[in-house]
C-alpha cells in the first residue's frame, strides 16, 4: 500500500510560525575512485571516521558541533581524498547556524580547490536559497471598525476556531432587569398622552465591518514520489467571509523540494501548459473559490521511505491574522540499495588466488535506475577476471565499472571479482578494495569497502654469486663473494653455514667493504642481522682448497644460507673446484749394452708432466749400484753423491719431457748370472709448493 499523504486543517488568529528543514543524510561521492586504493593507511580511517561523525551530528540537528569535526578534519588532514565533500557539508552546517557569510566563504574554498566538482554548483545553489529565504511577516494588528454613537457595544472581532465551520458573531448582551419599584396594590389604567414639551425622538445607524474568513479543502490524500520527480497537492479556497478578498500562499517545505503554487485554471488537479506561478488568489466574492496547486519536486538523493512533513499556510490579505494551515507529508517511493561484501579468504600470502563477492539488493519500494557501481581494487593485487564482465576496466588506474540501467524493487543482483595477491604484498599488509555506487535517483551515492584482508609472511631467501668452475691447486685460499637477499615479505633473518663433498677449511665473512676481498678484521658470520623485504647483503667465505685430491678432479663446495623465520626455506650456492696438479714421471729405456764384466751400458731416462700443473724444483736421482760405474751422460747431473746421479729441472710444465743420455760401465770380475738392478727416483713441488715425492 502507499503511503497516505495526511492532511490537517487549523484555523489561526495569533499564527507562530516556524520554518523547517530536511538534511540530507548522505554524502555525495565523487565519480572517480582511482586514488582512492593506494594500500589501505592509518590515515584514511581517522579522516573518515571525523567526516561521519559530523554527519551523524548533522542528522541529530547539531549543527555547531558538526562544524567542529568539519573544520578538524580540514585541518588535520589537508590532503584528504574526501576534502570536497567536507566542505560541502561544512559550508550546509553554517547555513543552519545562519551563518551565511561563513558558509559563502567554504563555498569560494570548494570552488579554488575543486573547481570541477559537482558539490559546488548545489552548494552554490543552497547558499543563494537559504540566504535569500523569506522569513514569515509578523502579525499584523487590525484597528477596531469605528464606534458608532450608540451605547451598544461594538461587536468582537471574529476569531477563526475550525476550518469547516463558518465563523459565528458574538451574542449581544442581554439587557439588565430593571430594578423593582415600589409595590402597588393596584395596576393603574394605561392612557396615552401628549408629549412633554421640549421632549424629542432619535434613532440610530450601524455599519456591519468586514470579517476575513475562509475554508481550504484539499482534493489530494496520499502523495508518493520517485526521487528526481515532481508531485501535486491540488486544493480548493473559499472565501467564507463577508466581503471580497484574496488569499496569499505560502508553505514550510525546504528549498531543495522547489515548491511552486499554481492556479488550477482548468480544475483539473494538474498543472497544464499556459498556467503560470502565483502566490495569491485572485480577489474572491463572497462564497466564491478558486482551486490550486502546490508542487513540490523530491530531491533526487532522496532515500526511499523518507518522510517530509511541511505545512502549507493560506492568509487573508484584509487580514493575515485569519488563515488556515494544512499540514500534509510527502512520502519518497524509490530504490534502496543495499550492499553485502564478502571476501573467500581472511588471510593469504603472495601468489594467492583471492576473490570477492558483491551481493546488491533493492529493498526499495521503486526501481533503480542507471545504477553505476565503481570499484578500485588495491595495488598490491593482480586482476584477473570478474562475473559479469564490467563496462570498464582500467589496469593502470585498477578501476573496474559495471552500468545496471534497471535494478528492479526487491530483487538482488551479485557481481564476483577474482585477484592475485601480488609477490610485492608485505607481511602483515591490510588489502581492503573500495568502490562507489550512485543511481540516477534515489539516496546519497554509497562508499563501499571490502572486508580486511591480511598478507601473511611468507620466508624467501636468495643467494647470489658466480658460478663458474674455479681452477685450483692443492692448498690454494680463495675469497668468494656473495649476497644474501631477502626474497620473503617481511623481515627475517638467516644462518648461514658451508657444506661439500668433504669437509670444507673456510669461514663466512661479513664484507664491510663490499669489495669481494677478505680484509682483517672483518667480523666472522654465522647469521645475518635483520633484513627486511628485498634487501640484501653483502658476504665473502674464505676457502682453502684441500690438498689431497687427483688431478683432475671437482670438488664441489656450498654455502647454505636458511631462514631463521622458517627452516625449510633455505638457499645453496655452489661453487665447483677444479684440480689442477703437476705429474712428473721417469722412465728408462736402455740403450746399446754390453753385458760382459767391464763392458759399457749407455741407457736414457726420459722425464715427463703429465698432469695439468706445472711442476717446479724438480729433482732426478739415478741411484747406480756398486756393479756399475759413472762413464758420462748429457746433460751432465748437477751432482754427483756417492751412489748415485742427481739432476735439477727448476720448472716442467704440462706435458713437457726432459731426456737425459747416461753411460756407465760394469766392473770387472763379475761372476757370470750376476744380476744388476738399477733404481731412479723424482720429487718436486706444484705452484703452491706442496712437495710431491
Amino acid at each position: 500500500m502507499q503511503p497516505r499523504l495526511h492532511l490537517k486543517f487549523q484555523r489561526m488568529t495569533n499564527r507562530s510560525w516556524a520554518t523547517r528543514r530536511t538534511l540530507v543524510s548522505f554524502c555525495l561521492l565523487v565519480a572517480l575512485l582511482p586514488l582512492l586504493w593506494v594500500n589501505i593507511s592509518a590515515q584514511e580511517q581517522e579522516d573518515t571516521t571525523l567526516f561521519y561523525q559530523g554527519q551523524s551530528l548533522m542528522e541529530k540537528k547539531q549543527p555547531e558541533a558538526a562544524s567542529t569535526k568539519f573544520n578538524e578534519l580540514l585541518k588535520k588532514y589537508p590532503k584528504s581524498n574526501i576534502r570536497d565533500l567536507t566542505f560541502y557539508w561544512l559550508g550546509r552546517a553554517y547555513l543552519d547556524l545562519g551563518r551565511f557569510s561563513d558558509a559563502e566563504t567554504i563555498l569560494q574554498d570548494l570552488q579554488r580547490e575543486f573547481p570541477d566538482s559537482p558539490l559546488v554548483p548545489k552548494l552554490k545553489q543552497e547558499v543563494a536559497v537559504r540566504s535569500t529565504r523569506p522569513q514569515p511577516p509578523a502579525a499584523k494588528t487590525v484597528p477596531p471598525p469605528p464606534t458608532p454613537k450608540s451605547s451598544s457595544p461594538a461587536p468582537a472581532p471574529k476569531v477563526a476556531e475550525k476550518p469547516t465551520s463558518p465563523s459565528t458573531k458574538a451574542p449581544s448582551p442581554s439587557p439588565a432587569p430593571k430594578a423593582a419599584g415600589p409595590r402597588k396594590t393596584k395596576p393603574p389604567v394605561a392612557q396615552t398622552l401628549p408629549l412633554p414639551s421640549g421632549a424629542t425622538q432619535k434613532g440610530f445607524s450601524l455599519t456591519i465591518t468586514q470579517v476575513a474568513d475562509l475554508k481550504v479543502e484539499a482534493k489530494t490524500e496520499r502523495l508518493s514520489v520517485y526521487p528526481g520527480e515532481s508531485g501535486v497537492i491540488p486544493f480548493q479556497v473559499t472565501n467564507t467571509g463577508n466581503a471580497e478578498d484574496s488569499f496569499g500562499f505560502r508553505t514550510t517545505l525546504p528549498p531543495e523540494y522547489q515548491p511552486v503554487f499554481y492556479l488550477d485554471e482548468n480544475g483539473n488537479g494538474r498543472i497544464d501548459a499556459g498556467e503560470r506561478p502565483a502566490q495569491a488568489t485572485p480577489t474572491l466574492d463572497v462564497n466564491h473559490s478558486v482551486s490550486a496547486i502546490l508542487q513540490l519536486h523530491l530531491p533526487p538523493t532522496t532515500p526511499d521511505g523518507q518522510r517530509e512533513e511541511f505545512e502549507i499556510l493560506i492568509s487573508s490579505s484584509f487580514d493575515p491574522n485569519i488563515s488556515q494551515l494544512v499540514k500534509a507529508a510527502v512520502n519518497s517511493k524509490g530504490p534502496l540499495i543495499r550492499a553485502d561484501f564478502k571476501a573467500d579468504k581472511e588471510r593469504v600470502k603472495p601468489g594467492d588466488r583471492l576473490s570477492y563477492t558483491l551481493t546488491l539488493q533493492n529493498a526499495g519500494g521503486a526501481e533503480a535506475r542507471e545504477v553505476r557501481f565503481q570499484y578500485t581494487y588495491h595495488p598490491n593485487l593482480i586482476f584477473l577476471s570478474a562475473q559479469p564482465t564490467p563496462n570498464i576496466v582500467e589496469q593502470a588506474s585498477r578501476t573496474l565499472a559495471w552500468t545496471l540501467d534497471n535494478f528492479p524493487s526487491q530483487s538482488s543482483k551479485q557481481m564476483e571479482v577474482h585477484f592475485k595477491v601480488g609477490d610485492e604484498a608485505t607481511a602483515g599488509q591490510e588489502i581492503i578494495n573500495r568502490g562507489g555506487l550512485e543511481m540516477a535517483a534515489g539516496g546519497e551515492p554509497m562508499l563501499l569497502s571490502s572486508p580486511l584482508v591480511t598478507v601473511e609472511q611468507v620466508a624467501v631467501v636468495k643467494l647470489e654469486g658466480s658460478r663458474e668452475e674455479i681452477t685450483v691447486t692443492p692448498g690454494d685460499i680463495l675469497d668468494l663473494p656473495y649476497t644474501v637477499k631477502n626474497m620473503g615479505n617481511g623481515v627475517d633473518s638467516f644462518s648461514l653455514r658451508l657444506e661439500g663433498d668433504e669437509p670444507i677449511k673456510g669461514l663466512v665473512y661479513t664484507d664491510q667493504n663490499n669489495d669481494g676481498q677478505y680484509e682483517s678484521g672483518e667480523p666472522v658470520l654465522t647469521e645475518t642481522p635483520q633484513l627486511g623485504s628485498r634487501e640484501a647483503f653483502p658476504v665473502m667465505v674464505h676457502i682453502t682448497v684441500p690438498v689431497r685430491q687427483a688431478d683432475g678432479q671437482n670438488l664441489e663446495a656450498r654455502l647454505v644460507a636458511q631462514s631463521k623465520l622458517d627452516r625449510e626455506s633455505t638457499a645453496r650456492s655452489a661453487k665447483v673446484f677444479h684440480y689442477t696438479l703437476p705429474m712428473v714421471s721417469v722412465s728408462t729405456q736402455q740403450g746399446s749394452r754390453d753385458s760382459i764384466p767391464g763392458g759399457i751400458i749407455s741407457y736414457q731416462l726420459t722425464a715427463i708432466n703429465s698432469g695439468s700443473g706445472i711442476a717446479r724444483n724438480v729433482v732426478i736421482t739415478d741411484l747406480l749400484p756398486n756393479e756399475l760405474e759413472y762413464v758420462n751422460s748429457d746433460p751432465q747431473p748437477s751432482e754427483r753423491p756417492e751412489g748415485g746421479l742427481v739432476w735439477q729441472v727448476t720448472e716442467l710444465a704440462p706435458n713437457q719431457k726432459k731426456v737425459f743420455v747416461v753411460n756407465v760401465k760394469t766392473k770387472s770380475g763379475l761372476r757370470a748370472g750376476t744380476v744388476i738392478q738399477k733404481d731412479t727416483r723424482v720429487r718436486y713441488s706444484d705452484l703452491n709448493g706442496n712437495r710431491y715425492e
